[in-house]
């Protein structure tokens, strides 16, 4: 490539031609002597070796005179700089079928050897059809349709250089302009609006000018037009892959994010699938059949073997095998015994062997415990490591499943909260086939417990009316770099939480409360009440709650969220510790809710003006092993209001509970009023009523 280039630009461009041959020959002739020492050579090096060429070609120029010689001296740096074009050019087309982006810089290499090639055919027409306008038009058009106004100016900038190398008609730089211009709005309509527009700037130019420009002119608009719809498609889109920077660049982004994001789920499936695995190995049969019997009968063995009359008794084993056994639940249940067929009624050793028995029966009975805790471990280990694979799975389908980023909708979005006075980093839409998720980033002169407490409904009004639907706040997170807004569209139902605390103590309330917000329209509430009162019940309750949110959160499964968060409190710490706790998940899609209730009091459903107990007979969280809730599954309808309770109300109201919730329940301060029934009482406790309201 780099011999050619002196010799092509010096004959298209040189004047006389007789300098890019002399070029040509003393830039051959030192790069062939340099290889015999060197075989591989620097761009550097190759350039200066060309400019040396072109010196030493300036005599040649001189020869024709001064005004040559001038000429000569101009054309050294416009030689190395469209020699340097050439070869990333050449470099270029050589690996472009393996690429799938062109750097600007190598388009503009590409557009200078295409503008020479156009030059070098100035003076090649037919008629008044001239071959370098049409492939000026020709290579505005696609310019146009792929780079949009970049394109154009590129376009209009070559037009120009071949009007001034050419000397040809100035208004052809005037038509390229304008077709570009017109074009600029449906370039990304297809080739059928740009070579319609580039053909109405031609008539417009020609009826303007009607004797200054060739009507010839419209035949060569003509002749592009046809060339750029003669194009095959799968070219221009390949032109369109090639030179559209923005476009490409986001595009192999997104595509470099999809694969990355299957092989994170690729990796999440093979951690299910190991997960499943080991869960397998914890697996253990429901029971085992008990051998108490056996150890019984060896105890009672060890004296009977050295007594004389053992013949006697153990003539009929059988029997003695079940009266050995029956003396030995005796024995435990603290009973008195006597002799029993068939052992002997004057049997010397009977209260030896009625305490082998009895200690034989106790290590058999502990053993059998001991098992079946171990078991029952067993059994929690492989439920756990089951379903952190089911949660994991669940990972891998989220990032399996595709996504796409709403533009116009972020667009909006920003432009809103821009204009409301937020400081807004990003916004992001991503949007798949069942669900949209947004995310707004603030600067880090938001703060978090702010926007809680004032700015949240001005955000949720301005992106609600950007995304042209009402959207609900799932939660906000404090990152390092602002504060993140996670947003959803507002499901059918909606849940409306009011709440109202008395303490018996005034440090802090035995009682806390809590709401989390689940993607795909849930809403999880709970009420907790700690044992006694103060800052230790207060920490217990908030740690129940603390501990359902994560385990929520994490995607297991309800069985599995219950068990954990029972042993989670259980130990946490040695001391006895435990929480009354009452969870309801609502599904704001459907309309449906669960109730969950840790050894707490009844929760009351008042529908229209009846009101419905919900009771539960579970024990509180964390006070053993196996506690499991009692969970009640419950269908809504609008206006139905659900109230949680502690104790200490229920015990407060006791006969006129239902009385107080029926009259006072469906008001907008139907905690405060239940709370101060409650207090009027005098009794004390640590109070708590949850109202929540369901609307659609």
């Amino acid at each position: 490539p780099w011999t050619a280039v002196g010799t092509l630009l010096g004959c298209l461009l040189g004047e006389p031609s007789w300098h890019g041959a002399a070029t040509s020959v003393l830039f051959s002739l030192a790069i062939s002597l340099i290889r015999i020492w060197k075989e591989r050579l620097s761009d550097r090096l190759k350039t200066a070796v060309l400019l040396l060429a072109m010196l030493g070609s300036l005599p040649v120029c001189a020869a024709y005179g001064q005004w040559e010689f001038l000429y000569g001296l101009f054309m050294i740096p416009v030689t190395i700089a469209m020699g340097l074009c050439m070869a990333r050019a050449i470099e270029t087309l050589r690996t472009i079928r393996d690429t799938k982006l062109i750097p600007e810089l190598d388009q503009n290499a590409l557009l200078v050897v295409w503008g020479i090639c156009i030059l070098a055919c100035s003076e090649l027409s037919f008629g008044e059809i001239s071959c370098p306008v049409i492939l000026i038009l020709f290579t505005t058009m696609v310019l146009t349709r792929a780079r949009g106004l970049y394109g154009s100016f590129v376009a209009s900038l070559l037009s120009a250089a071949w009007v001034l190398y050419a000397g040809s008609d100035a208004r052809i730089v005037a038509l390229v302009t304008l077709g570009a211009a017109l074009s600029i709005p449906f370039y990304k309509e297809g080739r059928l609006w740009i070579a319609a527009s580039h053909f109405a700037a031609t008539l417009l130019l020609v009826g303007m000018q009607p004797e200054g420009l060739s009507p010839a002119i419209i035949w060569n608009t003509a002749a592009a037009s046809v060339l750029l719809l003669l194009l095959p498609q799968p070219a221009i889109r390949r032109i369109m892959e090639l030179t559209a920077i923005d476009n490409t660049i986001q595009r192999n982004a997104r595509a470099t994010l999809l694969r990355a994001q299957k092989r994170t789920a690729a990796s999440l499936d093979r951690m299910e699938a190991l997960l499943k695995e080991v869960s397998d190995t914890f697996e253990t049969p429901d029971g085992e059949s008990p051998l108490y019997e056996e150890w019984i009968v060896q105890g009672a063995l060890v004296i009977c073997r050295s007594c004389p009359k053992q013949s006697v008794c153990w003539s009929r084993a059988e029997d003695m095998r079940l009266t050995v056994t029956e003396l030995a639940e005796r024995l435990d249940n603290a009973e008195k015994v006597i002799p029993l067929d068939p052992i002997c009624p004057d049997c010397p050793s009977f209260s030896d062997l009625c305490g082998s028995i009895l200690l034989a029966y106790q290590q058999a009975m502990m053993r059998s415990a001991m098992l079946g805790r171990m078991q029952r471990q067993s059994q929690f280990t492989a439920r756990e490591l089951s379903g952190a694979g089911d949660a994991v799975g669940r990972l891998a389908a989220a990032y399996r499943s595709p996504y796409a980023n709403d533009r116009v909708t972020e667009g909006e979005i920003l432009k809103r909260l821009l204009q409301a006075g937020f400081d807004v980093a990003s916004v992001e839409v991503l949007q798949d086939d069942a669900s949209r998720l947004i995310r707004v980033h603030l600067s880090p002169a938001e703060d978090a417990s702010a926007l809680e407490n004032g700015q949240t409904r001005s955000i949720l009004r301005s992106v609600s009316e950007a995304a042209g639907k009402r959207v609900r706040l799932i939660r906000i997170e404090s990152l390092e770099d602002g504060v993140q807004l996670l947003l959803e569209p507002a499901p059918r139902w909606s849940v409306r939480m009011a709440v109202s605390q008395a303490a018996l103590e005034e440090t802090a309330s035995g009682d806390s409360y809590g709401e989390w917000n689940i993607l795909g329209g849930k809403s999880l509430y709970a009420l907790s009440d700690g044992m006694g009162s103060g800052e230790r019940a207060s920490g217990e309750s908030r740690d129940a709650i603390g501990a359902l949110f994560r385990l929520y959160e994490s995607g297991m499964d309800r069985e599995l969220i219950c068990e954990n968060m029972n042993r989670i409190l259980m130990h946490r710490s040695r001391e006895e510790s435990y929480a009354a706790l009452d969870a309801v998940t609502f599904d704001l899609n459907t309309g449906t809710a669960e109730l969950l209730k840790f050894g707490t009091p009844p929760s009351y459903l008042l529908r229209n003006k009846t009101l419905y107990a919900l009771c539960g007979e579970a024990l509180p969280c964390g006070i053993v092993d196996d506690a499991k809730p009692t969970v009640i599954r419950l269908g809504f309808e609008p206006n139905d209001v659900l109230l949680l309770l502690s104790d200490g109300v229920t015990d407060a109201l006791q006969e006129r509970l239902e009385s107080v919730l029926i009259e006072h329940g469906r008001r907008s301060d139907a905690a405060d009023r239940i709370l101060a029934a409650a207090q009027e009482t005098g009794y004390r406790d640590d109070q708590s009523v949850m109202v929540l309201h369901v609307r659609r």
